[in-house]
């Protein structure tokens, strides 16, 4: 559920023992109790730009925190039939977990950023944006937004997880951001027809290479339990998965929400609020969008 008014309690602080720790948010999170591994947690999980403000409590226990970047849009193409396409997938938005965080009495903000669009017509597709949770008086744990998907002709974007390369002139994937992702795949091309995007890289592996008639599949996506427990359903457990290239026969998105590259069409959207890259464009058509990130945090209860 939504939370938007105090929450006052007894809070399992590191190490053993309780303490009282009061606070209200902004950005409309929402709140989970679970269990996993015999201990129980609550956790705050922002789909939107935010703030956690303790008034009482803080600095008594620690906190797991997972921030999660936008991920980056596919890339477009102009080209028709025989061409079909070769958009590049986006990469999946940067993605990376603290443990023990200690927080202070005071206000936290949180900022989730959004997926970058999808290219349209003969154009590379945005950069996603990043995401951040900025501890008061400490460090801002951030995560860089997911790289772009090329254009037939054109290289990857670098990122978090770095955008497919364009099918035309073996045109290379992005980087991607050490502990936050991976590279993208590449678009081949000699130069012919018909092109094959490269997909975008996610959290989980590298985006593949495109091959004859057929789009990079996009990387999968990364795994992570602090929302609900469980590492299941993207946006909830599995996050930041590439967007897949676009071609004849367009690559699939990875794991985690990625877009799937259009076979002869436009490119899907990722999942929203999961990081995924969009899909690349495969003929005459726009790439799809990233999907914008999130922020989760958790703390042990008694």
């Amino acid at each position: 559920m939504p939370l938007g008014a105090v929450k006052a309690g007894l809070l399992g602080a590191a190490g053993g023992g309780a303490a009282g720790l009061t606070y209200t948010t902004t950005g409309s999170p929402t709140e989970r109790t679970y269990t996993s591994g015999g201990t129980d947690y609550k956790s705050l999980h922002w789909t939107d730009t935010g703030s956690f403000v303790i008034s009482a409590g803080g600095g008594l226990q620690t906190f797991d925190v997972w921030v999660v970047a936008g991920g980056g849009g596919g890339g477009g193409s102009h080209l028709d039939s025989p061409y079909w396409g070769g958009g590049g997938g986006g990469g999946g938005g940067g993605a990376k977990a603290w443990t023990s965080q200690t927080l202070t009495d005071a206000t936290h903000t949180v900022t989730v950023g959004g997926g970058g669009a999808g290219g349209a017509g003969p154009s590379n597709g945005s950069q996603g944006a990043s995401s951040s949770f900025a501890i008061s008086g400490g460090s801002t744990l951030s995560t860089t937004g997911g790289g772009y998907g090329a254009v037939y002709d054109d290289d990857g974007g670098n990122g978090g997880s770095g955008g497919g390369g364009g099918g035309y002139g073996t045109r290379t994937g992005g980087s991607g951001t050490a502990g936050e992702g991976n590279d993208g795949g590449a678009g081949p091309g000699g130069p012919h027809e018909p092109m094959n995007g490269g997909g975008g890289g996610g959290k989980g592996s590298v985006g593949y290479a495109g091959s004859v008639n057929d789009g990079g599949d996009g990387g999968s996506g990364g795994t992570n339990d602090y929302a609900t427990g469980t590492t299941s359903t993207a946006g909830e457990g599995i996050w930041a998965g590439g967007g897949g290239g676009g071609s004849i026969n367009g690559g699939s998105g990875g794991s985690g929400g990625g877009g799937n590259g259009g076979g002869q069409a436009a490119g899907s959207d990722a999942t929203v609020n999961s990081g995924s890259g969009g899909g690349g464009a495969g003929t005459n058509a726009n790439g799809g969008s990233g999907g914008s990130g999130g922020v989760v945090i958790r703390w042990a209860v008694v």
